[in-house]
């Protein structure tokens, strides 16, 4: 049997060890960053425990955004969920987890929860891809900088216009973005159907790390194979300049986006959600 009560200033040492060790050990997880001490103070730092082992600590803020931190992979999201909506009724809880096994989808038949957003982090080893074949038809090419800039413009606000609450991207954002330290100028490509541009995608660097960003194709195009030939080529010219592992964000309701990377090769490294749950 679980019980929960609220953090003691005695507890800090063990709280701090949890916090510290969390990404190793415990399979969902927020990201905290604030002051342990002024929670327990206020009273908003709780621990639940079994047989007088700690199991998770988790905090309740002032707007209700809740920040949880189990021990370890023992204690699972199911539970925390539980407990939350027994002990803490009539009120509605923000969530932003880290997670590495959760099927976020599959706890809104148990408990009424909202999935705001649900991003998968997903990395390959470039040093493995296959190559694919030339197409006459299809060419890959380097954007000019200060003369592509119109049609990369278009293309993303074309390749995206789907998403829900995303505005329009503009010129100034793109000269901005060419001025930042992670941007890379000989790693901006398009695909091009019959010299047509159909497809936008870019290389960035953030911390010494490779990112794919701002993939895609533009809907009257898609489903014609032309995401994953695009996608090799961009793979192809990462291996050639010795770039040995490539990283990527992908929204998990986008099915298409994510079947096609996994079945590339891409390989699944942690969800990142954001979610609400309802009393």
């Amino acid at each position: 049997m679980h019980k929960i009560y609220k953090a003691q200033i005695k507890d800090l040492l063990n709280i701090k060890k949890i916090i510290k060790d969390i990404s190793n050990k415990a399979d969902f997880y927020s990201e905290f960053k604030e002051s342990i001490i002024k929670y327990i103070i206020k009273q908003k730092c709780y621990i639940i425990s079994d047989n007088n082992r700690i199991c998770c600590i988790f905090i309740i803020s002032d707007d209700n955004e809740v920040y949880v931190m189990p021990k370890d992979i023992t204690f699972s999201f199911f539970k925390f969920l539980y407990i939350l909506s027994k002990h803490f009724k009539n009120n509605d809880f923000k969530l932003k987890i880290k997670y590495k096994k959760l099927n976020i989808d599959s706890y809104k038949k148990y408990y009424k929860l909202k999935v705001i957003d649900n991003y998968l982090c997903m990395f390959l080893d470039v040093t493995n891809n296959c190559c694919m074949e030339n197409k006459d038809e299809l060419v890959v090419r380097k954007m000019k900088i200060d003369k592509d800039e119109n049609i990369r413009v278009n293309l993303q606000n074309k390749i995206f216009s789907n998403i829900k609450g995303r505005r329009d991207l503009t010129l100034n954002e793109v000269f901005f973005e060419e001025s930042s330290s992670k941007f890379l100028k000989d790693y901006c490509y398009f695909l091009e159907y019959y010299d047509t541009p159909v497809g936008y995608g870019q290389i960035i660097k953030i911390k010494g790390d490779f990112f794919l960003v701002n993939f895609g194709i533009i809907p009257e195009f898609q489903g014609r194979g032309f995401g994953a030939y695009f996608l090799n080529k961009i793979v192809e010219n990462c291996n050639n300049a010795g770039i040995n592992k490539l990283y990527l964000t992908v929204d998990g309701n986008n099915k298409r986006a994510v079947n096609l990377y996994r079945n590339y090769g891409f390989k699944f490294m942690y969800g990142d959600a954001k979610l609400i749950l309802y009393s």
